[in-house]
């Protein structure tokens, strides 16, 4: 005997009188709508919700779930591209120095423009100039090795263009000297990287030009000096 027949066995036994529908009426209809794709809808068989279930949903990978279900799902993968052997991105000397370029551009583009620079519209330049999409640029370090003085000239054709770039460039002609601000900000940065607090720089500073007060050093005896700091972190 089924569990319907059961049903209406114990109503008759009791004498209650009952009609044809609520006896085998189900607790509560399911009611579900979905639209989209890659969605999911499950309702368990043996699931018996005590009130009536009405879903909808719209949108992509959605699931919809009535009575008492377990799932598990995985964890998205990351998929990387692993340069070939003989590729730009297998050479830790190309891609160091591809990287070093991309930065100091973007830094000195950013010294320009400001806050309202995009960080990443450099990359996506990059990209498109090699044969590639914005949002595929990496796939420049899956070109050959024999690319690579390709990619590093072009990025240093964008720095040479940047004004921290030409400042550089000019600096390396013959005669060629730095005015009174750049001297000052060059003499900060090789003071950093030497170690030498402000009082340290300014004792050596004194013991190199004689003045006490840098207002008073000359252009081209300030350059000396800056040359000179320079050459300690050769």
């Amino acid at each position: 005997m089924d569990k319907d027949d059961k049903i209406v066995e114990a109503l008759l036994k009791n004498n209650n009188v009952i009609s044809f529908e609520q006896a085998f009426k189900k607790k509560a209809g399911i009611n579900q709508e979905i639209e989209g794709k890659n969605n999911y809808q499950v309702h368990t068989p043996n699931g018996e919700p005590s009130e009536g279930v009405n879903q909808s949903i719209i949108g992509d990978g959605n699931f919809q779930v009535t009575g008492d279900v377990t799932f598990n799902q995985l964890k998205s993968i990351k998929q990387e591209l692993v340069p070939p052997i003989d590729s730009i991105g297998a050479s830790t000397t190309l891609v160091t120095r591809i990287e070093t370029l991309l930065d100091d551009v973007k830094k000195a583009q950013y010294k320009r423009i400001g806050k309202s620079y995009n960080w990443r519209a450099l990359n996506g330049q990059l990209g498109i100039a090699f044969g590639f999409s914005k949002t595929s640029w990496k796939k420049v370090y899956l070109l050959p090795q024999s690319r690579g003085n390709d990619v590093i000239a072009w990025l240093q054709k964008k720095y040479d263009n940047t004004i921290s770039g030409r400042i550089e460039k000019a600096s390396t002609q013959s005669g060629y000297q730095h005015t009174k601000p750049k001297c000052y900000e060059l003499e900060a940065e090789f003071a950093q990287q030497i170690g030498w607090s402000e009082e340290e720089l300014k004792a050596q500073r004194i013991a190199f030009t004689g003045i006490t007060s840098r207002r008073y050093i000359k252009v081209a005896l300030y350059n000396q000096w800056v040359d000179r700091l320079g050459s300690m972190l050769d």
